[in-house]
């Protein structure tokens, strides 16, 4: 078990580039439920680079306002999404773990981004946010897709976001939206996994219309 440098904030959300799995990159801010509203650190809306072997820190970046709360990488490892709670993605350009460079501000949800996904073929991004809204990007110009006939073919690379249109029926009869925490779908498997607020988990037939294989 490899120790690491303690980060400077804690971290909501880590992702391993995809093309070598060399390095991560580890999203700073939040806050404990004993803490008071508001006391965030520093540097939260940050992230921080780590080699994968020996978790030593590469670079730092300030990328957003607030906590981050999810990330995903184009499979091509070009481009990393990054999701915040001032109600923005950020796009980041990526050369390698300590060449990187912001290039877009994905406006238009109205409450904090809770989850991304990308699309295999690194054309299409989904988000989801806290107000329960879907929304569709063009992940290589940062530019809104209003028409979702446009990606209703997309496959996604994986599908985390809990709404969508493959995950409809993994709520229960009496779940609130954000009971919720987590999703993936396989793809070929045609199943889903479910995490909620009360520490269980559900797998779910694909597409989901309610059937739950167990929990």
């Amino acid at each position: 078990m490899t120790t690491s440098e303690a980060l400077p904030d804690m971290s909501r959300a880590l992702i391993f580039e995809p093309t070598t799995g060399d390095w991560l990159v580890a999203a700073l801010g939040g806050r404990l439920g004993v803490r008071k509203v508001g006391t965030f650190g520093k540097h939260a809306g940050s992230i921080v680079t780590l080699i994968g072997k020996t978790l030593k820190k590469c670079a730092t970046l300030k990328v957003a306002k607030e906590q981050i709360g999810d990330m995903a990488f184009t499979s091509n490892g070009k481009i990393l999404a990054v999701a915040s709670n001032d109600q923005f993605i950020y796009l980041i350009h990526v050369k390698g773990p300590t060449k990187m460079d912001k290039f877009a501000k994905c406006s238009g949800h109205s409450s904090y981004v809770t989850d991304i996904s990308i699309s295999e073929d690194n054309k299409w991004m989904m988000t989801n946010d806290g107000a329960g809204e879907l929304l569709f990007w063009n992940v290589q110009t940062g530019e809104r897709e209003p028409d979702a006939d446009e990606v209703k073919n997309a496959l996604w690379n994986p599908n985390t976001c809990p709404l969508s249109w493959e995950t409809i029926g993994i709520w229960g009869a009496s779940d609130d939206l954000t009971d919720i925490n987590a999703i993936e779908v396989c793809d070929e498997l045609d199943l889903i996994v479910t995490a909620d607020d009360a520490g269980t988990y559900a797998v779910v037939f694909f597409v989901a219309l309610g059937v739950r294989c167990c929990e």
